[in-house]
This record gives C-alpha cells, structure tokens and sequence, in this order.
C-alpha cells in the first residue's frame, strides 16, 4: 500500500507534464506555466528522496545530521512551493476576465473558472499544504523508540510525497479543464470521471474479494 502511494507521489508530477503537453493547444500560455511548475515538483521529489537516502549515511562534509536535514527540508520546501505557485498561475492564465467592483467603486478584472476548475484548485491546493507542512511535523519518541520514531517518519514522508503528488496532479488538471476546445481530444473532467470510476470500482472488487 504505502509502496503505492509512494509510486504516486513520484510519478503525479510526470503525469502533470504528459497531460499538459497533450492538452497544450487548448491552454498555451497555462500549460507553459504548468510544465514548469511540474518539472519544479519533480526536482522537489529528488530532493525528498536524496533526503532520506543520507538520511541513513548521517553527516556529510562535517555538518551534523540535524543540520543536513533541516537544510534538505527547507530547500524543499522552497522547490515544493514555488511549484504550487506556478501551476496556480498556470491555471489562472488565458481564461476570461471578468469586472468586480472594489470598496472605491473602481472595477477590476479577474480571471473567470468553473466550478470544476475552482473544485480542482481548492483540491489541488489542499492536499500540496498539507504535505508540504508534514515536512515540518517533528517525530520523537525518545531514544528508547528509535526504530519506531525512524518507521513513522518514512511512513509519514510516504504520505506526503502522494499527498503533494496528488495536489500537482489536480493543478494541472485545472489548468486544461474548461478551456476552449481546440482539437478533437475528450475533456479533461471526463479522464477525471471515468478514473473516479474506476477507482471506486477497484475499492469495492477489492473488499467484496475480501468480504
């Protein structure tokens, strides 16, 4: 299971940039913006993973562990939300304005979407934040649990890698969802539906098998 999600959070980000690249004629200026953000949460997931991989060396170069992984989480974090940032861009851009008016009376234009683009970005957001605040979650439980403490974290980054994995995904779902159709491809919501689908279908062969 954890193998899986762990699978998920890896592969999200590549996922994000193959369904982009497909669906680039419908939002050129989004997808730009979005592959970026994507190439941007790809090289974070190296990062988590040269992270836990000298996890197990220690110190490195005369810097104590502690140092080493408070500097690897910090500079992942950075990566991890500079890429929320321009697939959030990336799915703002080339849509319709719209005016709103302001306290002053003075209209100012915004960017229009969906309820399934809004779902999508409430979502995608979500789930990134928490991940990437997991990273700061502190694991201790004393130097006689050692082991423990050691398995709890690597489930927990487990989780968070597909966790953040999935916000990427659900981005750049929304960056291509509901724009002008510019070729003979399906919406984007409907890979979402028939997924939906057949993930629920899965989950209950899975406990009926069990049952």
């Amino acid at each position: 299971m954890f193998r899986i999600l762990e699978l998920v959070g890896l592969l999200a980000p590549a996922a994000g940039v193959v369904l982009l690249v497909i669906y680039r004629r419908r939002a050129t200026v989004g997808a730009g913006w979005g592959i970026a953000g994507c190439v941007v949460a790809l090289l974070a997931s190296g990062v988590g993973i040269a992270d836990t991989r000298l996890a197990a060396i220690g110190s490195l170069g005369g810097a104590t562990f502690v140092e080493q992984l408070h500097g690897w989480t910090l500079g992942r974090f950075g990566l991890l939300t500079l890429a929320v940032a321009l697939l959030l861009i990336g799915a703002a851009a080339g849509r319709k304005q719209t005016a709103h008016s302001t306290s002053h009376g003075v209209g100012s234009a915004r960017p229009t979407a969906s309820r399934t683009v809004t779902m999508l970005v409430i979502t995608g957001l979500a789930l990134s934040t928490i991940g990437i605040v997991m990273q700061f979650v502190p694991i201790d439980l004393g130097n006689d649990h050692e082991g423990l403490t050691e398995i709890i974290g690597l489930l927990m980054e487990t989780v968070e890698f597909a966790l953040i994995g999935a916000g990427v995904l659900a981005l750049s779902f929304a960056i291509v969802t509901d724009r002008p159709r510019s070729d003979s491809l399906p919406d984007p919501d409907d890979w979402l539906k028939r997924s939906a689908l057949g993930v629920h279908r899965l989950y209950r062969q899975f406990h009926e098998r069990r049952g």
